[in-house]
């Protein structure tokens, strides 16, 4: 029940009361007689009785009064009777309005439908903006002043009001606040009208704004309980990527690594304005001692976003994948390794990138170099793995296919080795990796230079290939990969 004692001064407001507020704000938990002989008070609960039996004051014959820890309202010149039938009504009305309002979250115009229900209980305007001030839902009271100038500007632009969103704000007590937060809380217009403004987010991030607007009535602290409510529906509203299609950084970045369609404003969202765009590199940090512990994922993200560094991070499968830009690389793995345990953690950095589409490939890069070192601990550069990962992809392709790939010359070879006891396959690998210099080739061979030169022109001979085409010297070079993995490592030597 989200009925605190302003709520109730707002129900009573219709009848003479006075109401005695120093908080209001907490919620009641039920109502209960109040006598004389009452034993203790029960925190939570609100008590109802005669004013007559409290004090002594003509004005308060045939009143009633209502206690709520250091709150209470006099209703005067009204039966207890008539009084308690409004408090019960009170209460049915805003149990019934809170379930409405879950309810509304299963609509397809859930957000719409709320607002509406937000209009009918504060007698207000109610509106949701996006961060641009983009209006993207509204409700308006059946019956309102004329002269509603925020909103009419409001209404004609399609964005919200700059007098609701300009900074510094004031609130009630005077105090300056130089932004909303994600609480909903009462601020004043430069022109004097009250209003509630307050954060929605998507996933943890601010995505949007909800506002409220004084109408008929005054609004009060208690309408900041009602509209915390409102709050929590539209926040799982938006979250689940209804009717309102309001995304969170991190469920963009989720969807370009998966390789979906992302819309061009989306994207205008990540790049900020940048221009140029800034030069970034994908990280993917993974826990290689638990791997599925969602706890410690979540943990270490938030400590990611509190750190000083830009950047944009999120979970996505078993990994936790950050964006930074390359010029922050250095001091951002300085800083992880302030908050990680070195022991637990595989750091993959991807290849530099400047357009979001190719987030996917980055991301992918990022992971084959962690699956390279898998169960290693430490940092692991893209650039470092990617030719034997090309490689390696390529023999993924299947033996069969790989064979067809394969250049001839290395069958022959290697079939001619084996009948005539002859070294021309390793021959051939090692004058291509010494780049055709008959000295350094015949050294590592340890064969004299005109043996080189015999082996050289058997092969050309045997093969049919010359040697002299330098797209024919580097299929064979990549050939000797796909034939065989490990030459890599031979070939790095050179």
């Amino acid at each position: 029940m989200r009925i605190c004692v302003w709520t109730l001064a707002t129900w009573m407001s219709r009848y003479k009361t006075r109401a005695y507020i120093l908080d209001g704000t907490s919620e009641i938990q039920g109502f209960r007689f109040f006598y004389d002989e009452l034993p203790h008070i029960e925190p939570g609960y609100a008590y109802i009785g005669h004013a007559s039996e409290i004090f002594d004051d003509e004005s308060c014959q045939n009143s009633v009064i209502i206690v709520h820890g250091h709150d209470m309202l006099i209703i005067f010149n009204q039966p207890f009777e008539l009084v308690l039938n409004e408090v019960l009504a009170a209460g049915d009305y805003y149990n019934l309005w809170e379930a409405s309002i879950l309810d509304a979250m299963q609509m397809q115009d859930g957000a719409q439908r709320i607002l509406e229900l937000c209009v009918e209980a504060m007698q207000g305007f109610a509106g949701i903006a996006d961060l641009e001030g983009t209006i993207l839902a509204t409700a308006t009271p059946k019956v309102s002043r004329e002269l509603e100038i925020a909103w009419k500007q409001t209404q004609k632009d399609g964005k919200i009001s700059l007098e609701l969103m300009s900074a510094p704000l004031l609130t009630p007590e005077g105090y300056v606040q130089n932004e909303w937060t994600d609480e909903p809380r009462l601020y004043k217009s430069v022109n004097g009208f009250s209003y509630i403004g307050c954060y929605l987010k998507a996933d943890s991030e601010i995505v949007a704004t909800l506002y409220i607007q004084e109408g008929e009535r005054p609004l009060n602290p208690g309408d900041c309980n009602l509209a915390a409510l409102v709050c929590d529906v539209l926040n799982k509203i938006i979250s689940s990527r209804s009717s309102l299609n309001l995304r969170s950084s991190a469920s963009i970045l989720s969807d370009l690594i998966q390789g979906q369609h992302v819309s061009e404003a989306n994207i205008g969202r990540l790049n900020g304005g940048d221009e140029p765009p800034t030069p970034m590199l994908t990280v993917v940090i993974r826990n290689i001692k638990s791997p599925a512990n969602r706890v410690m994922k979540r943990r270490l993200l938030g400590m990611l976003n509190e750190l000083s560094i830009p950047q944009r991070s999120l979970i996505y499968n078993d990994d936790v994948v950050v964006i930074v830009t390359q010029g922050e690389l250095k001091a951002f793995l300085i800083d992880v390794n302030k908050v990680v345990v070195p022991d637990y953690y595989s750091i993959g950095i991807s290849m530099p990138f400047s357009d979001w589409n190719e987030l996917r490939s980055r991301y992918l890069q990022a992971v084959f170099a962690l699956e390279w070192n898998s169960g290693t601990t430490g940092v692991f550069y893209a650039h470092d793995y990617a030719f034997q990962h090309l490689i390696a992809r390529m023999q993924e392709l299947g033996t069969e296919l790989e064979q067809a790939l394969v250049h001839p010359a290395l069958d022959t070879l290697r079939q001619y080795d084996s009948t005539h006891g002859t070294d021309l396959y390793k021959t051939l690998l090692v004058y291509l990796a010494n780049e055709r210099n008959a000295v350094a080739s015949a050294s590592e061979l340890f064969i004299h230079r005109n043996s080189l030169a015999n082996r050289i022109k058997k092969i050309e001979e045997l093969t049919m290939t010359g040697l002299e085409d330098g797209v024919e010297r580097l299929y064979i070079m990549i050939s000797y990969l796909l034939d065989n993995l490990d030459n890599l490592e031979y070939l790095k030597k050179h």
